[in-house]
Protein backbone atom coordinates (compact mmCIF):
# COMPACT_ATOMS: atom_id res chain seq x y z
CA UNK A 1 0.00 0.00 0.00
CA UNK A 2 1.31 3.45 -0.93
CA UNK A 3 1.68 5.94 1.91
CA UNK A 4 1.52 9.62 1.43
CA UNK A 5 4.61 10.99 -0.62
CA UNK A 6 5.55 7.31 -1.55
CA UNK A 7 7.36 7.11 -4.68
CA UNK A 8 8.78 3.76 -6.74
CA UNK A 9 11.54 3.22 -8.59
CA UNK A 10 10.42 1.01 -11.34
CA UNK A 11 12.88 -1.30 -14.09
CA UNK A 12 12.13 -3.20 -17.10
CA UNK A 13 11.98 -3.50 -21.05
CA UNK A 14 10.24 -0.70 -22.82
CA UNK A 15 10.68 -1.97 -26.17
CA UNK A 16 12.04 -6.04 -26.98
CA UNK A 17 14.04 -6.96 -29.94
CA UNK A 18 13.19 -10.13 -32.63
CA UNK A 19 9.31 -9.94 -31.38
CA UNK A 20 6.19 -8.57 -33.29
CA UNK A 21 4.42 -6.25 -31.04
CA UNK A 22 0.19 -5.95 -31.44
CA UNK A 23 0.73 -4.33 -34.96
CA UNK A 24 3.20 -7.20 -36.29
CA UNK A 25 6.31 -4.85 -35.96
CA UNK A 26 9.64 -6.27 -35.10
CA UNK A 27 12.79 -4.37 -33.66
CA UNK A 28 15.97 -5.82 -35.63
CA UNK A 29 19.62 -4.54 -34.85
CA UNK A 30 22.03 -2.76 -32.92
CA UNK A 31 21.42 0.96 -31.92
CA UNK A 32 17.86 0.03 -32.94
CA UNK A 33 16.87 3.26 -30.77
CA UNK A 34 17.16 6.76 -31.06
CA UNK A 35 16.30 8.00 -27.40
CA UNK A 36 18.75 10.98 -26.91
CA UNK A 37 16.00 13.52 -27.62
CA UNK A 38 13.55 11.78 -25.75
CA UNK A 39 16.12 12.09 -22.71
CA UNK A 40 16.33 15.47 -22.70
CA UNK A 41 12.87 15.53 -21.05
CA UNK A 42 12.29 11.72 -20.04
CA UNK A 43 8.78 12.09 -19.12
CA UNK A 44 6.87 8.75 -18.63
CA UNK A 45 3.09 9.09 -18.95
CA UNK A 46 -0.08 6.63 -18.49
CA UNK A 47 -1.37 4.99 -21.76
CA UNK A 48 0.78 7.62 -24.21
CA UNK A 49 -1.41 10.31 -23.06
CA UNK A 50 1.56 12.61 -24.19
CA UNK A 51 1.09 15.55 -21.81
CA UNK A 52 2.57 16.37 -18.82
CA UNK A 53 -0.86 16.79 -16.89
CA UNK A 54 -0.57 13.09 -17.29
CA UNK A 55 2.90 12.65 -16.20
CA UNK A 56 3.61 9.40 -13.93
CA UNK A 57 7.10 9.77 -13.48
CA UNK A 58 10.21 10.35 -14.90
CA UNK A 59 12.78 8.21 -16.90
CA UNK A 60 16.32 8.10 -15.05
CA UNK A 61 18.18 6.04 -17.26
CA UNK A 62 17.44 4.31 -20.72
CA UNK A 63 20.27 2.08 -22.88
CA UNK A 64 19.88 -0.32 -25.80
CA UNK A 65 21.61 -3.79 -24.87
CA UNK A 66 20.93 -7.42 -27.23
CA UNK A 67 17.19 -7.74 -25.99
CA UNK A 68 15.56 -4.56 -26.35
CA UNK A 69 15.55 -0.85 -24.89
CA UNK A 70 15.70 -1.18 -20.96
CA UNK A 71 14.78 1.76 -18.56
CA UNK A 72 15.22 2.54 -14.64
CA UNK A 73 12.21 5.43 -13.57
CA UNK A 74 11.03 6.43 -11.13
CA UNK A 75 7.58 7.55 -10.11
CA UNK A 76 5.82 11.13 -8.44
CA UNK A 77 5.07 10.91 -4.81
CA UNK A 78 1.45 9.53 -4.10
CA UNK A 79 -0.62 11.90 -2.70
CA UNK A 80 -4.49 12.15 -1.74
CA UNK A 81 -4.88 15.15 -3.77
CA UNK A 82 -3.98 13.68 -7.26
CA UNK A 83 -6.27 13.20 -9.71
CA UNK A 84 -8.46 9.74 -9.26
CA UNK A 85 -6.85 8.05 -12.98
CA UNK A 86 -3.61 9.36 -11.42
CA UNK A 87 -3.82 7.67 -7.93
CA UNK A 88 -5.45 4.69 -10.10
CA UNK A 89 -2.05 4.35 -12.17
CA UNK A 90 0.10 4.60 -9.00
CA UNK A 91 -2.31 2.57 -7.00
CA UNK A 92 -2.41 -0.11 -10.10
CA UNK A 93 1.44 -0.09 -10.57
CA UNK A 94 2.27 -0.35 -6.47
CA UNK A 95 -0.53 -3.76 -7.03
CA UNK A 96 1.43 -5.03 -9.50
CA UNK A 97 -1.92 -4.56 -12.29
CA UNK A 98 -0.41 -1.95 -14.08
CA UNK A 99 3.18 -3.69 -15.00
CA UNK A 100 3.87 -2.78 -19.00
CA UNK A 101 5.97 -0.43 -20.77
CA UNK A 102 5.04 0.98 -24.35
CA UNK A 103 7.44 3.02 -26.43
CA UNK A 104 5.79 5.63 -29.07
CA UNK A 105 7.87 6.13 -31.56
CA UNK A 106 8.13 8.39 -35.23
CA UNK A 107 10.44 7.89 -38.29
CA UNK A 108 10.67 4.14 -38.57
CA UNK A 109 12.89 3.04 -40.81
CA UNK A 110 12.00 0.26 -42.13
CA UNK A 111 13.58 -3.08 -43.53
CA UNK A 112 12.63 -4.25 -46.75
CA UNK A 113 9.41 -5.99 -45.87
CA UNK A 114 8.28 -2.67 -43.68
CA UNK A 115 8.15 -4.95 -40.66
CA UNK A 116 11.45 -5.25 -39.83
CA UNK A 117 12.34 -1.52 -37.53
CA UNK A 118 15.44 -0.84 -37.47
CA UNK A 119 15.82 2.38 -36.30
CA UNK A 120 13.21 4.49 -34.37
CA UNK A 121 12.97 7.50 -32.54
CA UNK A 122 11.90 7.06 -29.09
CA UNK A 123 8.69 9.72 -28.99
CA UNK A 124 7.50 8.88 -25.27
CA UNK A 125 7.70 5.84 -22.77
CA UNK A 126 3.97 4.83 -21.15
CA UNK A 127 3.25 2.67 -18.24
CA UNK A 128 0.15 0.51 -18.93
CA UNK A 129 -1.99 -2.77 -18.08
CA UNK A 130 -1.50 -4.28 -22.11
CA UNK A 131 1.78 -2.74 -23.57
CA UNK A 132 2.10 -3.60 -27.61
CA UNK A 133 4.33 -5.96 -26.54
CA UNK A 134 3.77 -8.15 -23.70
CA UNK A 135 7.32 -9.07 -23.18
CA UNK A 136 7.86 -4.92 -22.37
CA UNK A 137 7.38 -5.43 -18.35
CA UNK A 138 8.89 -4.16 -15.04
CA UNK A 139 8.84 -4.43 -11.74
CA UNK A 140 8.85 -1.89 -8.87
CA UNK A 141 12.76 -1.96 -7.80
CA UNK A 142 12.07 -0.03 -4.13
CA UNK A 143 9.49 1.88 -2.51
CA UNK A 144 9.45 4.42 -0.11
CA UNK A 145 9.36 8.24 0.27
CA UNK A 146 11.27 10.68 -2.11
CA UNK A 147 14.17 10.79 0.45
CA UNK A 148 14.48 7.00 0.64
CA UNK A 149 14.27 6.50 -3.52
CA UNK A 150 16.69 9.61 -3.53
CA UNK A 151 18.90 7.54 -1.06
CA UNK A 152 18.78 4.19 -3.25
CA UNK A 153 19.01 6.69 -6.84
CA UNK A 154 22.25 7.82 -5.20
CA UNK A 155 23.43 4.07 -4.65
CA UNK A 156 22.62 2.59 -7.62
CA UNK A 157 24.13 5.77 -9.37
CA UNK A 158 21.30 6.62 -10.86
CA UNK A 159 21.12 9.95 -12.42
CA UNK A 160 19.39 12.35 -14.97
CA UNK A 161 18.64 15.92 -14.66
CA UNK A 162 15.90 15.51 -12.58
CA UNK A 163 18.42 13.28 -9.87
CA UNK A 164 20.70 16.37 -10.12
CA UNK A 165 18.10 19.12 -9.28
CA UNK A 166 17.33 17.03 -6.74
CA UNK A 167 21.19 17.01 -5.49
CA UNK A 168 21.67 20.62 -6.22
CA UNK A 169 18.89 21.50 -4.11
CA UNK A 170 20.08 19.62 -0.55
CA UNK A 171 23.33 21.64 -1.24
CA UNK A 172 22.00 24.66 -1.06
Amino acid sequence: MLNDGDCMIISGYASIKDVADGQGDIFKGNHCYDYQMYMQLPVVVESHENSIVNAVGRCLDMSEDSAGLKMTAITMPYQDNLSPALINTLVGIDAGIISGLSIRSRNYRYKTDRKLIIKAIVKDVSVCALPENPLCSFAVQFKGSQEKCNEYMLEKKLTSAYMDALIATKRT
